[in-house]
């Protein structure tokens, strides 16, 4: 813990909650009408009782979580009260509510450890307001995640118990997933021309071959939602014949069009490389979504929901890399992820070793990690009651860790970026990777959300299409 972290959680009350407890305390107590006090509620409640947390449990990072995240609501709910509670109140609870905002940011920074190898907590506002956008980000996932049902709770160490039994019959396989050698073209898929943000491409699709262990009670549940039964991915191709491929990986709630083309430009990645450019679309992401967002019951609802659909991900990916070298026999093939898709990119140069690279960007490691701690304490303590605790819960994600295998693709073509003020995918998650890998993390001081101004991405990117001979 830094030095930093050991004054503010020394057992003070700590200055940086504050801005929050007043800023709160202005939205509740000044505001007047019915119109004041229904834009004060959210953002003053929440920035109460944020800055209560941090002060009576310092360094628990729940709390600036919540803290940004109000902080964020009041910023936006301020614009509205210049007009219903008058110009000085405004501005008044939008300065504070912006304070508020940086010091979670700063809060979110310091409540981890940070294991060695790990640059220092960057310092400054900048890099503040950056942690704080991840972690009013992450608040949002964690306050609106769906909780698991009543009778996935009561019934989940018995549904866990069989899927472990299935899993070590073949923990080589997963139970789900071919092995390492190549997967078979689906001979099925279907390829229609699309256009989307001014870009002409195809759309390909196939029944998806992921098949959930059949020892798992939840495996009828899971293949029955149709829309995620399909897999599909954007392809945009050169006009001239080109054999080298850039598979992107979009991340958690992603998935639409609109946005993977964003985080993927077709035209500047296809200029610059040279190459074909193929867009996978994660499973219960954009059009295979089965809830109202874009990655409902991935990693919220039944704890055993990321365990099936990691899985499927990965059958997936393997058969669109399949699709890939049955078009072009002499395709050479890079791999480029970002967040959850720099998990699955890792993943695929532990089953995939005829791949010219793989930059594994802001990767998650060890996804049960990341999951159970955010599973509510009360929800924890039941399935403790149960026999599964984090350890239990880890071994049995642990085949859809890149942790769990060794990579098949060279040490020189595998390359790690992260971000050092990164609050959503906390730093010794690439760190592990890294240890795992053999390779250096290339940092950056940034957060996560705000990568793609960091040059070490295109940087990355280049060096390794560069060493695969691409030009």
């Amino acid at each position: 813990m830094s030095d930093d972290a050991r004054h503010a959680f020394s057992g003070r009350l700590d200055p940086r909650a504050l801005p929050a407890l007043i800023a709160g305390i202005l939205w509740l107590a000044v505001s007047e009408g019915w119109g004041g006090a229904v834009l004060a509620i959210l953002p003053g409640v929440g920035l109460i009782a944020s800055s209560g947390g941090v002060m009576f449990w310092p360094g628990e990072p729940r709390h600036a979580r919540l803290m940004a995240l109000s902080g964020v609501v009041g910023v936006l709910f301020a614009l509205p009260a210049f007009g219903v509670d008058g110009w000085r109140y405004a501005l008044m609870v939008l300065i504070l509510s912006a304070v508020s905002f940086v010091c979670a940011g700063r809060l979110a920074l310091i409540s981890g450890t940070r294991p060695a190898g790990v640059p220092t907590v960057p310092q400054g506002w900048l890099a503040n307001a950056k942690a704080a956008l991840d972690a009013a980000l992450m608040g949002y996932f964690v306050l609106t995640a769906r909780i698991p049902t009543r009778s996935e709770m009561s019934s989940f160490a018995e549904r866990a118990a069989r899927l472990e039994a299935a899993l070590t019959g073949d923990r080589a396989t997963d139970g789900a997933v071919e092995g390492p050698e190549r997967v078979d073209a689906p001979h099925d898929a279907e390829l229609l021309a699309m256009h989307t943000r001014h870009l002409s491409g195809e759309r390909l699709s196939f029944p998806s071959r992921y098949r959930a262990p059949s020892e798992g009670a939840d495996a009828p549940r899971w293949l029955a939602h149709a829309a995620n039964a399909r897999c599909q991915a954007l392809v945009f191709r050169q006009r001239q014949p080109e054999h080298h491929w850039l598979v992107g990986i979009h991340g958690y709630r992603m998935g639409p069009d609109w946005l993977n083309t964003a985080l993927f430009p077709p035209r500047l990645l296809m200029q610059q490389l040279g190459c074909n450019l193929m867009l996978p679309v994660l499973p219960l992401h954009g059009a295979r979504k089965v809830g109202w967002r874009t990655g409902d019951y991935y990693m919220d609802g039944d704890p055993l929901n990321l365990l099936y659909a990691q899985s499927q991900a990965l059958s997936d990916l393997r058969h669109l890399l399949a699709w890939i070298r049955d078009v072009d026999a002499d395709a050479r093939i890079g791999v480029l992820g970002y967040s959850l898709g720099g998990l699955n990119a890792a993943l695929l140069a532990a089953w995939e070793p005829a791949l010219d690279f793989v930059v594994a960007g802001i990767p998650l490691a060890d996804p049960a990690a990341i999951v159970w701690p955010a599973v509510p304490p009360s929800y924890r303590r039941g399935f403790e009651a149960q026999g599964v605790d984090a350890e239990r819960y880890a071994r049995l994600l642990e085949g859809i860790s890149p942790l769990s295998r060794a990579p098949l693709v060279p040490r020189a073509r595998l390359t790690i970026f992260a971000g050092a003020a990164d609050c959503i995918v906390p730093p010794d998650q690439p760190e592990r990777l890294s240890r795992h890998w053999g390779v250096p993390v290339h940092w950056y001081t940034g957060g996560h959300l705000t990568f793609r101004n960091e040059p070490v991405v295109m940087n990355s990117l280049h060096d390794m299409a560069g060493a695969a001979g691409w030009t």
